[in-house]
């Protein structure tokens, strides 16, 4: 079974990444019977693709035998619980892996992106002025998928619908590593916030995370 990674952060909480090489079937056999998601009728025939059997079996690596729920509140952001404790869980996927974030105390956010220079066609919807222009100092396309990795993690964070990527969110000028830290905040009135967000670059992809207190 391909799980790429599992990386603790502090005590609690876990990120699990899947590079996806098995057939969605496949996937379901491993899900098995454990998982409990009203919002989603598992049907591997219909609407449910290979990213969700990907990061719902990555469910089963982190609690191994445990039962695990997953809702929806009211802004369609899921949450979990495990053998009836609540967590908060980030969900993404692209292309060839798929990724989860879990936490029992802090908010998660999680992203990953393949590096792709297509993301420059689109740059002008979520990038501000300002973002653009340190943008094209220092490897344009992979600092712009950073850039729109980190406003995905921000988003998912912030949880509620009504955020644009282009004036609710900044992300603040940094230097591309291998891994490091970028600063981001999100700059809606109703809670405005400055998160430290983590990266890592990985065989063309880039992930980044956040945690945040939940108010």
């Amino acid at each position: 079974m391909p799980l790429e990674r599992i990386i603790k952060i502090g005590q609690y909480s876990t990120i699990a990444i899947w590079k996806i090489t098995e057939k969605k079937s496949e996937l379901e056999v491993l899900l098995g019977d454990k998982l409990i998601e009203p919002s989603k009728v598992i049907n591997p025939t219909e609407s449910v693709g290979i990213h969700w059997f990907a990061s719902r079996v990555l469910l089963q690596q982190i609690f191994k035998e445990s039962n695990f729920e997953i809702h929806k509140d009211s802004f369609n952001k899921p949450f979990l619980k495990v053998n009836g404790k609540p967590y908060f869980i980030s969900i993404t996927h692209s292309f060839e892996y798929a990724a989860i974030f879990v936490c029992p105390h802090l908010e998660t956010g999680i992203d990953l992106e393949k590096i792709d220079e297509r993301v420059n066609r689109v740059s002008h919807k979520y990038m501000n002025e300002e973002e653009n222009q340190y943008s094209m100092k220092s490897n344009t396309t992979l600092y712009r998928t950073l850039i729109w990795s980190c406003k995905e993690t921000l988003y998912k964070v912030y949880g509620r619908k009504s955020m644009d990527f282009k004036e609710h969110m900044l992300i603040h000028p940094f230097e591309i590593k291998e891994q490091g830290l970028i600063h981001g905040s999100i700059l809606k009135s109703d809670s405005p916030t400055l998160l430290d967000i983590k990266y890592e670059i990985f065989d063309g992809y880039v992930l980044t995370y956040t945690l945040h207190l939940e108010e």
